[in-house]
């Protein structure tokens, strides 16, 4: 899949397009910032048709209107025809997840984050249908990666109205698993620094 650890930039280097796609499209990771994963939402490609619905102008192209302008740009017979296009049916098929979710009153979406100095993160931000008996409204966001220094992570965060969370990490490598072990009271101490 185009959307793994060094896809966009195979496909940059076989188009000639990587100065558009990480201008565009690829974050840092060790400038990460709120407002760095902000903008990887809005590029994800999950609401390029509701933006343009709503005449608002956004400020470049998202990944499915990257690769979609990549595509007719492609020759057919190119290798990277299929690639492209399983790219634009997996966003699509996010999408679709999306609306369903919010025919439900659910809020669902689900995207990746495509680093130029790291492997890409696929991200999961979901929240339940609002419920009157309910204390409170939760947030759960899963990440995923595969890192070549740290092998598979999966991350879950809930994140309660209470102001409480709970993390659960899974890392197929034990020495890892033990490093984030060791890493929790610091993390604790940020967290509760932070307020």
């Amino acid at each position: 899949s185009l959307f793994k650890a060094g896809g966009l930039d195979a496909l940059a280097a076989q188009l000639g397009s990587s100065e558009q796609l990480r201008a565009n499209l690829m974050l840092s990771m060790a400038k990460l910032s709120p407002m760095m994963i902000k903008r990887g939402l809005t590029n994800s490609g999950l609401f390029g048709e509701q933006l343009l619905a709503t005449g608002v102008v956004s400020q470049g192209p998202d990944i499915k209107q990257l690769l979609r302008s990549l595509l007719r740009n492609v020759p057919l017979q190119n290798a990277m025809v299929s690639e492209l296009k399983g790219a634009i049916d997996e966003v699509e098929s996010k999408q679709l997840e999306s609306l369903q979710a919010q025919q439900s009153r659910e809020l669902s979406y689900s995207f990746v984050l495509p680093f130029t100095d790291a492997s890409a993160v696929e991200i999961e931000l979901y929240r339940e249908a609002p419920n009157s008996v309910a204390e409170g409204q939760e947030w759960i966001i899963n990440l995923h990666t595969e890192s070549p220094g740290l092998g598979e992570l999966w991350l879950k965060t809930t994140l309660r109205s209470s102001a409480s969370i709970d993390m659960v990490m899974w890392a197929l490598r034990t020495d890892v698993a033990d490093r984030a072990r060791e890493a929790t009271s610091e993390l604790q101490y940020e967290l509760q620094r932070f307020g």
